[in-house]
């Protein structure tokens, strides 16, 4: 075998046992609706300030169960935290349904906002999402 295909075959293993072992995110997105799964769900990034909004989370492949959440960050910087979900070593997909009422909030403050999805810890991926403001009400205003 020469030289140039065993460094090849080196490289190929590398990124292979990488992505086993890794637990991050393949992609993430945000989608409205009600469903607990991704095809329930209609992917979108601008949302009314009172829709269900869900985080869907594909995940690499990883061999044990891995906790993942998300922190998202409303327009004028306050952070709030999803509770954990833990994927099992075969899931693939989750959703994380977020519920404005959970946060003590009366709707999604309207504005540009950030989540932040962890996998088993790590920042896996950033997301920014619109909340339409209602047409009686300014944006930036909550």
């Amino acid at each position: 075998m020469n030289r140039r295909a065993v460094v090849g075959i080196a490289l190929v293993l590398v990124v292979v046992l990488a992505a086993c072992g890794s637990a991050g995110v393949r992609e993430a997105y945000t989608a409205l609706g009600d469903g607990a799964r991704p095809v329930d769900l209609t992917r979108t990034a601008s949302f009314d300030a009172n829709d269900d909004l869900n985080l869907v989370v594909t995940l690499n492949a990883h061999r044990d169960a891995v906790p993942v959440f998300a922190t998202l960050i409303d327009p004028a910087g306050v952070s709030y935290t999803t509770d954990s979900i833990e994927a099992s070593r075969t899931a693939g997909q989750i959703v994380l349904g977020l519920d404005f009422e959970a946060f003590g909030q009366p709707q999604w403050t309207p504005g540009d906002w950030t989540a932040v999805v962890f996998v088993d810890g790590e920042q896996a991926q950033t997301l920014r999402f619109t909340v339409r403001a209602p047409a009686s009400q300014p944006v930036g205003e909550g």
